[in-house]
């Protein structure tokens, strides 16, 4: 799947966040109205809270500075890209997440409340989840037609 905008191609939409954004976008559902920055802010705090580590390990963990953390941490500024990917695989979060786009801290918690929502079972979520957001579309409009004629 190609996230959107980026051309960057991934192996599986749900480690980079994406695949949870792309089924937040179909099925409309609101977003918080709290900013990314302020739900970033504590959520990192509790997941270093959650694993029992002081800020000054995980700063040396992630190699950026004590103040660059606490910025993070009291929602001053947002981690770029990368260290926002240091911060999901040290801490086995999702993107979106530790953003605070989803409540769904894993994958196997974004499948299961895409099945809530979808309706559908885990095995087709998961299928669906793999392919590519045309071949998505498609599937779609064969689903479409198909009901048409029957």
């Amino acid at each position: 799947m190609k996230p959107s905008g980026t051309g960057a191609e991934t192996s599986s939409p749900c480690l980079t966040g994406c695949w949870f954004a792309y089924t937040m976008e179909i099925y409309g559902e609101r977003r918080s109205k709290m900013s990314k920055v302020e739900k970033f802010g504590p959520r990192l705090k509790m997941l270093i809270d959650e694993k029992g580590i002081t800020v000054r390990s995980l700063a040396k963990d992630l190699n950026v500075s004590v103040g660059v953390l606490s910025d993070w941490q009291n929602g001053n500024k947002t981690p770029r890209g990368d260290s926002i990917m240091k911060l999901t695989e040290y801490f086995g979060v999702t993107a979106d997440y530790l953003l605070g786009l989803t409540d769904a801290s894993t994958i196997d918690t974004d499948i299961r409340i895409s099945c809530d929502t979808t309706r559908l079972s885990e095995k087709a979520v998961k299928i669906l989840s793999s392919m590519e957001k045309s071949d998505v579309e498609k599937l779609s409009k064969l689903i479409e037609f198909y009901n048409t004629i029957r």
